[in-house]
């Protein structure tokens, strides 16, 4: 619980200190997630299990093609695994916190960009 509100507060503080040109969003879209466990030289692999993340996003621009752009997000993985009879159904909830450096480039066509840094999760 530490964590959570740990990263609530450094998300909140993102916010209170971006410039009046910064932009917020809704971001959501699905997750296709798989595990491998290991027991001795047992190895066992996961069917593909389809979760959702939903969040929040902000973008702050740094200068002209530079910007920074925190996400809080919400992320379900996991996955199904079947074995002699037996099945497991396991499903992770996470909450993340990429910190993002985006460079932009602007072109006729539209706007592409890329992007970098870490990701705080808790699971």
């Amino acid at each position: 619980m530490k964590k959570i509100i740990w990263l609530l507060t450094i998300f909140i503080a993102l916010v209170n200190y971006s410039s009046a040109q910064s932009s917020f969003g809704i971001t959501a879209g699905a997750t296709f997630a798989s595990y491998k466990a290991t027991i001795e030289s047992l190895s066992l692999t996961s069917k593909t299990r389809v979760g959702f993340s939903a969040g929040v996003a902000l973008s702050a621009p740094l200068g002209k093609s530079l910007s920074f752009r925190p996400e809080l997000n919400f992320v379900q993985k996991g996955g199904k695994l079947s074995e002699e009879g037996m099945t497991d159904n396991t499903t992770l909830n996470y909450i993340e916190l990429p910190l993002n450096v985006v460079y932009n480039m602007y072109s006729s066509g539209g706007k592409f960009f890329v992007g970098a840094g870490p990701s705080l999760s808790v699971g």
